[in-house]
């Protein structure tokens, strides 16, 4: 691919071709500042686009063909595939992982097959983590690329349920048809991460089920912390005595919705749509004291275990549809449905 000056005056008398080169490493704030700062945004686009192609070439996939499947099925690419995308120089991801709505898994499984991937889970498996938003984790392998490919059905009609429910807001990112979308860019660009709410199993499943939630839970920080040297916290990033809760860019517990401005969003074209399917709205609640908690518990702090200090809620409003989430999908009767209605219900 090779991008023209055609149609946009060089910057400073720099040809594109050479602030492609500049900017192939900047993070995804930086292409936005420099957008702002240039009025370019078809170099940005390019460089965006062609780092999309690089990233998904490497599982010989088409970045074009990808993109299409993604409008088409409502499904978004996460994890630190979407984390590389705003740091581009700092990881290399290990897999892909898509996230679909709700009943869109077959077709998004139908186009991997298409192109040599095979299901290595035989038809799918239920998340490690139960109460992390997600239905069914499927597992693809291709013997040409030597690469993996998951793929995760959201329990809701919106995929990016099960990234709200991510370990830490560093991975509270993902890459639309249109665009790179970051939930907390304040402190992913400072490669800074606060620990999200743990998975529900962990306050209501039995010592197997939290010891299980508890392992995948800290193995998946640790990456982050030891292997790509984020900065990853153990609470939130706000003084509670004198914070309202009222700005999203590092209080958790502020409300959020999937359309606010809070968001960092950089387009692979001109038009850059603030959501993706249904509107998805979450905060997270103060701290709710663990299960059956003792002085030998991990989840008390000064032991291995931090004590997590919010809980998040999510509401999914597709149309007339609600939908209430604590990890799980909640319905009337429910201790946290009411919890969700009191948090979100206007």
């Amino acid at each position: 691919m090779s991008i023209s000056s055609r149609g946009s005056p060089p910057f400073l008398g720099v040809p594109n071709e050479i602030l492609v080169r500049i900017l192939k490493g900047a993070s995804l704030h930086d292409l936005q500042a420099f957008t702002h700062a240039t009025g370019l945004p078809s170099v940005v686009q390019f460089v965006l686009k062609e780092r999309l192609r690089l990233l998904l070439s490497l599982w010989g996939l088409d970045d074009l063909a990808s993109r299409n499947m993604m409008r088409t099925t409502g499904s978004v690419l996460g994890g630190s595939a979407a984390l590389s995308m705003i740091h581009p120089n700092t990881l290399v991801p290990c897999n892909l992982d898509f996230y679909c709505p709700l009943g869109n898994a077959g077709l998004v499984l139908d186009f991997f097959k298409a192109r040599g991937y095979h299901d290595l889970s035989f038809g799918g498996r239920d998340p490690v983590s139960p109460g992390m938003g997600v239905k069914r984790v499927y597992t693809l392998g291709s013997l040409e690329t030597l690469q993996g490919v998951n793929v995760v059905e959201s329990l809701s009609l919106s995929p990016l349920v099960p990234i709200l429910y991510s370990p830490t807001t560093l991975v509270m990112n993902y890459v639309s048809s249109e665009a790179v979308v970051c939930c907390y860019p304040a402190l992913t660009t400072a490669k800074k991460g606060i620990l999200n709410s743990p998975p529900c199993s962990m306050l209501t499943g039995g010592a197997s089920a939290r010891n299980i939630a508890m392992f995948a839970w800290r193995g998946c920080i640790d990456k982050y912390r030891k292997l790509y040297a984020f900065d990853v916290q153990c609470k939130q990033q706000c003084d509670s005595s004198t914070c309202d809760h009222l700005v999203g860019r590092t209080c958790l517990l502020a409300e959020r919705r999937a359309s606010d401005t809070y968001h960092l969003r950089v387009g692979f074209g001109d038009v850059v749509p603030l959501n993706v399917g249904p509107d998805v709205r979450w905060v997270q609640i103060n701290e709710v004291e663990p299960v059956g908690g003792n002085d030998d518990d991990p989840y008390v702090p000064g032991v291995s275990w931090p004590r997590y200090p919010v809980f998040t809620l999510i509401v999914v409003v597709d149309g007339k549809e609600r939908e209430r989430f604590f990890g799980k999908k909640l319905y009337p009767g429910d201790f946290w449905y009411d919890a969700v209605e009191n948090a979100l219900g206007s």
